[in-house]
């Protein structure tokens, strides 16, 4: 199965290496905390939700979003007895207003 990965403009190439220029990106982000695995699990559920239309776009309407390739997560390292989880998700998008 492939994987929709955000769309990008190929600069420079020089052996492997690329530079590239990408497209115009939404990210939805959530935290959540407690361990790895339960934070992942929460996250990866808010996020789905989203992207899978529970939201509203500057419209009003709801809106699908694509869902691309990264999905990273991030331990927040504040002192804290709990961990916090960033669950991010980099996706294109018609709506999109942000460049990373």
């Amino acid at each position: 199965m492939a994987t929709e990965e955000p769309k990008y403009t190929v600069l420079t190439q020089v052996d492997d290496f690329e530079l590239r220029r990408y497209d115009e990106q939404l990210v939805a982000q959530t935290w959540v905390s407690g361990d790895q695995d339960s934070a992942s699990r929460e996250g990866f559920k808010v996020l789905a939700d989203y992207i899978f239309g529970n939201n509203t776009a500057p419209s009003g309407d709801s809106s699908k979003i694509s869902m691309t390739v990264p999905v990273t997560m991030q331990a927040d390292n504040k002192e804290s007895d709990n961990e916090s989880q960033k669950n991010c998700h980099d996706s294109t998008s018609q709506y999109a207003t942000r460049q990373w």
